[in-house]
């Protein structure tokens, strides 16, 4: 049995409020688990989400997406698409 560490951020070297050491694992993978100690304070509160910040990154990838599809070519060979793809990320 592999033994993983979870700690609270609180504490931890280069954690702020807004940046936390977070393990997530996928229980479908685990034959077993044991808990070794319970809490016996609640974990703190989630920081309020960015609304604007959220929009913003959508929005950046909504048009990266639309600029890849914009640079599709029609009735163009499978080669010449790719030439053009290598060229144009240079």
């Amino acid at each position: 049995m592999t033994e993983i560490p979870v700690e609270s951020a609180t504490g931890v070297k280069g954690s702020t409020d807004r940046n936390c050491d977070v393990k997530m694992l996928n229980i479908s993978y685990l034959k077993d688990m044991q808990i070794l100690e319970m809490a016996t304070i609640p974990p703190p509160s989630l920081p309020p989400l960015d609304i604007n910040k959220i929009k913003r990154r959508v929005n950046e990838a909504r048009s990266g997406r639309q600029d890849a599809v914009d640079k599709i070519g029609v009735n163009v060979s499978t080669t010449a698409q790719k030439l053009f793809d290598t060229i144009n990320k240079t």
